[in-house]
């Protein structure tokens, strides 16, 4: 097998690794960084790292090496999505609408690949969706062309950096965080039986061998650990793993051992089962995500993000094509049946015609039969299971906090499939903290809450977390909005009609 190269890059250096599969499974052939110089005026990144990516491969003389590039958290945009309950072949047309709706910034022609979280189709589905611009991609593409090289695979660091994780023994089921600590940027992931649950990206400097950066990492991870907790249905991270040695992070590693919650593990990405052919470079923590996209191409698997192959609607089949086939194969066979057969061949024909005539006017009423059907039938379940909107919202309101805590930006009401409904939310909190008291506050039986998106934005009042959640409202009768009130609420319509403006009030 040729050899393949994989590379990086972010506003500080370029980084590569060559390696070739053989018996023993991957042997690293290479693998450094080169500085990508400082700006100028008017200089943009592309044009400063063309040169030192040109530098880094040149000696390396890889000619047509099979070329996988990984891309940083800010190239791309990110969106969780929970949406209604899909197959796997309907989620690509889902996911697109739904995060074009979600973000300004997608446009209709942006490279939209995704991850799904949840398997059952029966169930609402949750997916972590991310989007690439044409611009951004065609960027990237003339940057690797002016280099020499032609990628076959464009993904993200945090699914390379799970991808390394999911091939050692150390690895399961249960929920872990990674930390991959590069330049100026650590990555945050958390991984879950095999998936990347949650990622995001710090910007942090020096927090390797700085205490007071180490610090602030440390109380990023705590709060991150705080937010993720109400994602992972119930179950707790049990470890963290950092990658790279002692050498490399010795400040880091002996803050989170008084300051972490969770006990640190250090990964090597060129230990076993990585053969390595040479010295390992230095910071080998931060190839960790280019070893681990290696590793996958090297089980000639498909990486789980891939702008360049993206997750797409399948293509129905071609019912012309299908008949036109059936009718060359008849052809063929009549033509050895002697002057008999051939002299009826053109009677066969007409015939093949009129029925294929009349298929394609049996598929149209079938069609225009089908979209009545689904009409009538959803009208049907609209009013027998739709949910008591109005007791709904007051018996959200009372549940919700007060608008010292939190504020409503914008909600959703919509008809789910099935039985019951969806709200979808999107507001801003003082802390991330009240995101998983606003969980535990209206998750029962008759509700299920999930909260895919939890952000610090920079605001000028208190109001400083932006979140995203979707919940699962179960049908229920009228009389039981008012089981889980005391006494003096559910008195009677006075104490109901008190109730509404204090309610109304905590949603704005």
């Amino acid at each position: 097998m040729s050899r393949i190269l994989a590379v990086d890059w972010d506003r500080h250096e370029a980084r590569y690794v060559v390696a070739q599969v053989r018996a023993g499974g991957l042997a690293v052939e290479a693998a450094g960084s080169v500085a990508i110089s400082a700006a100028g005026e008017g200089d943009s990144l592309a044009e400063r790292l063309v040169p030192a990516l040109t530098a880094a491969i040149a000696p390396l003389k890889i000619g047509r090496a099979t070329t996988l590039v990984a891309l940083e958290r800010s190239q791309i945009e990110l969106v969780n999505l929970t949406l209604p309950p899909a197959s796997n072949a309907e989620l690509p047309d889902l996911v697109r609408n739904q995060a074009m709706r979600e973000s300004g910034a997608i446009a209709d022609d942006a490279c939209l690949d995704f991850v799904p979280l949840s398997d059952d189709p029966a169930l609402p589905r949750s997916v972590s969706a991310v989007a690439l611009s044409q611009d951004r991609l065609a960027q990237i593409q003339a940057v690797c062309s002016q280099a020499g090289l032609a990628p076959k695979v464009i993904t993200l660091r945090p699914y390379g950096t799970a991808a390394l994780f999911a091939g050692l023994p150390v690895s399961g089921d249960a929920p872990s965080l990674l930390i991959n600590v590069l330049a100026d940027e650590i990555d945050l992931s958390v991984v879950a039986g095999g998936r990347v649950a949650y990622w995001r990206t710090l910007r942090q400097a020096n927090v390797s061998h700085d205490a007071a950066a180490a610090n602030k990492l440390i109380a990023e991870i705590n709060r991150t650990l705080v937010v993720v907790q109400g994602q992972l249905d119930g179950q707790a991270i049990e470890s963290a793993y950092l990658f790279g040695s002692l050498a490399e992070h010795p400040v880091l590693v002996e803050r989170c051992a008084g300051a972490l919650s969770l006990p640190l593990v250090l990964i090597d990405p060129f230990g076993a089962p990585v053969k390595t052919l040479v010295l390992p470079p230095e910071n080998p923590g931060r190839y960790s995500a280019l070893v681990g996209i290696l590793a996958v191409e090297a089980r000639r698997g498909a990486a789980a993000i891939d702008f360049l192959h993206p997750r797409k609607t399948l293509a129905p089949p071609n019912r012309r094509r299908t008949l036109a086939l059936a009718g060359a194969a008849a052809a063929v066979l009549l033509s050895f049946g002697g002057y008999r057969a051939w002299s009826s061949l053109a009677e066969i024909d007409a015939q093949n015609e009129s029925l294929s005539a009349e298929l394609d006017r049996l598929d149209e009423q079938f069609k225009r039969a089908g979209k009545q059907q689904r009409l009538i039938q959803a009208i049907n379940e609209w009013g027998e299971n739709d949910v008591n909107w109005l007791d709904e919202l007051r018996d959200l309101s009372l549940r919700f906090p007060s608008d010292r805590d939190a504020v409503v930006l914008r909600m959703g009401l919509g008809h789910a499939r099935g039985e019951g409904g969806t709200i979808d939310m999107v507001g801003v909190v003082r802390d991330p903290v009240i995101v998983t008291r606003i969980e535990n506050n209206l998750r029962d039986k008759h509700h299920q809450i999930s909260s895919r998106h939890v952000q610090e934005r920079v605001q000028e009042n208190s109001y400083s977390w932006h979140f995203e959640s979707s919940v699962v409202v179960a049908s229920r009768d009228k009389k039981q909005y008012v089981s889980h009130l005391p006494s003096s609420e559910t008195a009677g319509p006075a104490a109901a009609q008190q109730a509404l403006p204090r309610t109304a009030a905590s949603k704005r």
